[in-house]
């Protein structure tokens, strides 16, 4: 019994330097329970041969070592040695560079001020513009185990760009980029780029106001109040209330435009079945079925309202760079209906607007020049050369205008165009201004062109225009793209 209880005893009692592995291979501990006769197990050597013989080769802290010495520590373990962990690669990340799903957001203007109507829901995008970029996967780095066996690592994972309509993949697959103006979607978890933005209702508070790059194509109205601004053509399906709509092509509006604070502008073409109390300015043709009634419309080439019933102008300003063509004109009433036609809007605009100039610094100049003789007969020469200055710089702006009035008059010259052709009925009260020259109509005519030459204004049988088929080599062609020509 006793030889027994000895023996268990010897089995318990801890060896003087003990070296223990953890169970991931990964730390080795060193326990030093007896420095030995006069210290002689506190030799690096010693140690070093221990982890050894217990197969450490890998990670081995030599200074750790070297400080349980010195310091005596005795009856605790001390991590002596650790592995170098596995480190696995990154996933690739793709960078998306737009918000995928857009929610409704109040913006400000530089006052501070908050549009409701500007909810910011289109996300607008230009060709060759990035749209997201991939960061690629790394390569996993292996592990050593402080016995020095090798720890496998996991490499990351690859995924590919989720490329849509209107996008192209580039740099190695690293990049997206859009290959077309338009706004960015997300659909069936694709990026894409959609170069027509649809409105299936009608333009309100839920919409908001459009801001666009591309074609806007709205089936139902535009309300009061809201804007539609697009970098292409606008096609409205509905009609138009007291709403701003911008195209830099052209604009169709299947119904009619309405309202003294709506504006309409477009440097291509705009075709509406009515325009009513509207200001209207177009680069090109205006293309009205029905009427145009009360608004002031201007177009750089030519105005016709012949396609409906009625195709009538009563009331407001016509301006026209080509001709004005339409089935009626005026009214029995005598309302002043303005048609002008023969030279370009902007231009009439810049010639009435240095005309104005011209007469107002001619009479400045009159005004300094009797001043100026006023002031040196009293004596008063300081006085007298302020006038003089004042006299010389009025001269130069005087002689700069007229110099640009000369050059529009000798454009409008060399640039003989405009016409007025009614196929029914032109009424009294109709002022008919072709070129420079104006007329106040006393009586109506029928059937009738009027036109201008050598200064005069003079009648016609009325000219038709023709409009070019909408089949076109076997190609439908949108109403801006046809050509207003006049039969000879």
């Amino acid at each position: 019994m006793e030889q027994s209880q000895q023996e268990q005893k010897k089995k318990k009692k801890k060896e003087d330097i003990e070296i223990e592995i953890s169970p991931d291979n990964m730390k080795a501990f060193l326990q030093i329970n007896s420095l030995g006769k006069e210290g002689s197990l506190t030799d690096v050597n010693i140690i070093m041969h221990k982890l050894w013989n217990a197969s450490v080769v890998h990670g081995i802290k030599g200074e750790v070592i070297s400080q349980i010495i010195e310091q005596k520590i005795l009856g605790e373990p001390i991590v002596v040695a650790e592995g170098s962990p596995p480190v696995n690669g990154d996933d690739a990340i793709i960078e998306y560079r737009f918000t995928k799903a857009l929610k409704p957001r109040l913006l400000t203007d530089l006052a501070g001020r908050v549009d409701y109507r500007d909810l910011g829901l289109i996300e607008n995008v230009k060709s060759g513009e990035t749209l997201a970029t991939k960061r690629a996967a790394t390569k996993g780095s292996a592990g050593i185990t402080v016995t020095g066996k090798q720890v496998s690592a996991r490499d990351g994972s690859d995924i590919p760009i989720p490329a849509g309509q209107n996008t192209e993949i580039i740099e190695n697959g690293t990049a997206v980029i859009s290959t077309a103006n338009g706004y960015i979607t997300w659909k069936e978890s694709k990026i894409g780029v959609d170069t027509i933005y649809r409105v299936k209702g009608d333009v309100n508070m839920n919409v908001g106001n459009i801001h666009f790059i591309g074609t806007v194509e709205i089936d139902g109205d535009v309300r009061e109040g809201f804007r539609v601004i697009s970098g292409e053509n606008v096609i409205i399906n509905g009609g138009i209330e007291n709403a701003t709509i911008r195209a830099e092509k052209n604009i169709e509006v299947k119904y009619g435009i309405r309202g003294k604070r709506g504006y309409i502008y477009a440097k291509g073409d705009l075709k509406s079945k009515f325009i009513e109390n509207t200001t209207v300015e177009v680069k090109g043709d205006v293309i009205v079925s029905d009427s145009i009634i009360h608004s002031n419309v201007d177009a750089g080439g030519n105005v016709i309202v012949l396609e409906g019933k009625k195709g009538v102008i009563i009331g407001g300003r016509i301006r026209a760079g080509g001709e004005v063509n339409a089935k009626n004109i005026g009214s029995i009433s005598e309302i002043l209906t303005e048609i002008e036609v023969g030279i370009d809007p902007s231009l009439r605009q810049e010639l009435l607007a240095l005309e104005e100039m011209v007469k107002i610094e001619r009479e400045e100049l009159r005004e300094v020049k009797l001043k100026s003789n006023i002031l040196t007969a009293q004596g008063k020469k300081d006085e007298a050369f302020i006038c003089l200055k004042e006299c010389r710089e009025l001269e130069e702006s005087l002689k700069s205008g007229i110099e640009a009035l000369n050059q529009i008059k000798k454009h409008i010259a060399a640039n003989p165009a405009g016409k007025v052709s009614v196929v029914e009925q032109v009424y009294p009260g109709v002022s008919l201004t072709i070129r420079m020259k104006t007329l106040l109509l006393k009586i109506d005519y029928k059937k009738i062109t009027f036109v201008e030459k050598l200064g005069e204004i003079e009648n016609l049988d009325y000219k038709e225009p023709t409009i070019k088929s909408k089949e076109d080599k076997g190609k439908k062609l949108a109403y801006w793209e046809r050509e207003i020509k006049v039969k000879n």
